[in-house]
């Protein structure tokens, strides 16, 4: 439950420090004093819309901190686990700090997270009912997760797998359809490819050949300067045909010379093997000379040939957006991709098993949690009923209608419902937001409320607005109806009802006080006398030193002091 709440530089704000008791915690004061505040910043504090306007004029920061128990709440101790955060003696507080550049910080024990972790352990901890869930009960939209709200472990369970297999089967569907796509333009698409096929492959493109044809068109241009430097070459190594002596004549001139004399000194044998090394070395270039300018290839097809090669490959290069290098490599792209539309077929028929295996799947827990939320709706209108009878709406019928199953797939499953109304017996039930007023509206959250009160685990409800079109011996109810919720959570309650503060077990009055020019919110807990004289002005609605709405508070305190013990002992 909520022990403590601090409260720094919010709007009227400049520090409060409230402790928070079991039981009805009720909030009393004249309007305008800042009671709302309290309600915001407790929003604020669990993970509300931060506005800057919020921080009280010449402040920085705004501040928000609850201390909570969490000794009972096994949920809240779980999440701390999960998350790697701790509770010291089972007490956790929690914090939010707004700066005027719109950045908040959030604290669990003084250790930084993220809003998200925030917002979900504080889930755990209050549960707020606001002038603006009042609006979201007529919204039809919102009455599927009203419904979904009263169910057990076991039906959350079933949501959770509704929402699990629609998510598989869209993801499911979405495969497929992204295969059957592909299937239709498959034709077509593989008369394309088989046809950049066999383009590439008529073509016999060859890793380097570009680089060695355009060596053999430089070599096929110059054909006659090269042909003539052969023979010159040839002629100045090897052929003795020539007017003088070719080198390898001249090396055989000089190896006989030096045969003659080399066993005369290791020199001389040492130039002779070297004479005759470069010889034989002589002799094959010359044998080599003379097979290049043989092979020379001068025919003026073959220059024209080269020249249309090297055209082709270009052009594929240009068309296929690649180097005529890798022309090989973008055929083995088709071929792979030709082989996997080959395939497509068994692809699809696979996804298709699956699609149907999902939706299957989905219409077996939708279908479960369809039943599970009839069961819900039935118990559920009956209890309602019965409360609704005990706020003096005796003779309303709360009808929960499910609508015929839509055939979509969706998160939340099969169903449609709406909540609908006959305030009267023999009337016919009707949409809430036809026929409800502002009254009956409070009434109907706060049986909501009371019923989920039971076996809620949330251990703090709050309730602002919850007297909105309320009055008389209506307001008498709602208040007796506040402390049966008060019996199994924290409740607190801001509320402008004389009937409501009497039956709080805890009573805190705010005012609105001025102090050198400044407007400030007080909150003070109220002692016994105290409670007589606010709750007689409450009463009085004017002066709260009339004798009579001063006997009549202290009347009414003593009439709810006496409910609360006799639905004490009855609870025993």
């Amino acid at each position: 439950m909520l022990k403590q709440l601090l409260i720094r530089n919010v709007a009227l704000v400049d520090e409060l420090n409230l402790c928070f008791e079991e039981g009805l915690n009720v909030l009393t004061g004249e309007t305008g004093a800042g009671k709302s505040i309290i309600v915001d910043s407790v929003n604020f504090l669990i993970g509300g819309r931060a506005d800057k306007d919020m921080i009280r004029t010449g402040s920085l920061k705004a501040y928000v901190e609850g201390v909570f128990d969490i000794s009972q709440n096994q949920n809240a101790l779980s999440f701390l686990i999960e998350n790697e955060l701790e509770a010291q003696d089972l007490i956790i507080s929690i914090s939010r700090e707004l700066s005027m550049t719109g950045r908040s910080v959030c604290r669990v024990d003084g250790i930084s997270v993220n809003l998200t972790i925030l917002k979900n352990l504080a889930a755990l901890l209050i549960d707020i009912h606001g002038q603006h869930e009042h609006q979201s009960l007529l919204d039809e939209r919102k009455h599927l997760g009203f419904l979904d709200e009263f169910g057990d472990e076991n039906h959350a369970r079933l949501i959770t797998s509704v929402r699990n297999s629609s998510n598989d089967y869209l993801q499911q569907r979405k495969i497929y359809d992204g295969l059957l796509n592909k299937h239709v333009h498959q034709q077509e698409r593989q008369d394309l490819l088989e046809t950049q096929k066999k383009e590439i492959i008529s073509a016999k493109p060859q890793i380097g050949e570009e680089e060695n044809l355009r060596q053999l068109l430089d070599e096929l241009r110059n054909a006659g300067k090269i042909s003539s430097s052969l023979k010159v070459a040839y002629a100045a190594v090897y052929d003795s045909r020539s007017d003088s002596d070719s080198a390898l004549i001249s090396l055989q001139s000089a190896a006989r010379s030096l045969s003659e004399i080399k066993n005369y000194n290791i020199v001389y044998e040492k130039l002779h093997e070297r004479i005759e090394s470069l010889y034989f070395e002589a002799e094959d270039i010359g044998l080599e000379l003379r097979e290049a300018g043989r092979s020379l290839d001068t025919d003026e097809n073959s220059l024209q040939k080269a020249a249309e090669r090297i055209d082709l490959l270009k052009r594929l290069g240009r068309k296929y957006r690649t180097s005529p290098d890798d022309l090989p490599v973008v055929l083995q792209k088709i071929t792979d991709e030709l082989e996997m539309l080959g395939s497509i077929e068994d692809d699809l028929a696979i996804a298709e098993n699956s699609v149907n295996s999902a939706l299957n799947e989905y219409k077996i827990h939708s279908e479960d949690l369809s039943k599970s939320r009839k069961k819900i709706a039935s118990s559920l209108s009956k209890q309602m009923i019965q409360e609704l009878s005990q706020l003096n709406m005796a003779g309303t019928d709360f009808i929960i209608k499910f609508e015929p199953p839509n055939n979509k797939i969706s998160p939340t499953g099969i169903d449609e419902v709406r909540m609908l109304l006959a305030p009267n017996r023999g009337e016919e039930a009707k949409p809430l937001s036809r026929i409800a007023s502002g009254g009956e509206i409070s009434r109907l959250m706060l049986a909501l409320k009371s019923i989920s009160a039971q076996h809620n685990i949330i251990p703090t409800m709050i309730f602002d607005e919850i007297d909105t079109g309320i009055s008389g011996r209506t307001a008498q109810v709602v208040a007796q109806k506040l402390w049966t919720i008060a019996k199994y959570r924290q409740v607190l309650c801001v509320t402008h009802l004389q009937q409501i503060a009497a039956m709080a077990s805890t009573q805190y009055l705010v005012e609105k006080n001025e102090v050198d020019g400044r407007t400030y919110t007080e909150v003070n807990l109220l002692s016994y006398p105290e409670r007589i004289s606010e709750i007689s002005r409450i009463i009085s609605g004017y002066s709260k030193d009339s004798e009579s709405s001063l006997q009549h508070a202290e009347h009414m305190l003593k009439e709810a002091q006496q409910f609360r013990t006799n639905l004490t002992k009855e609870s025993h």
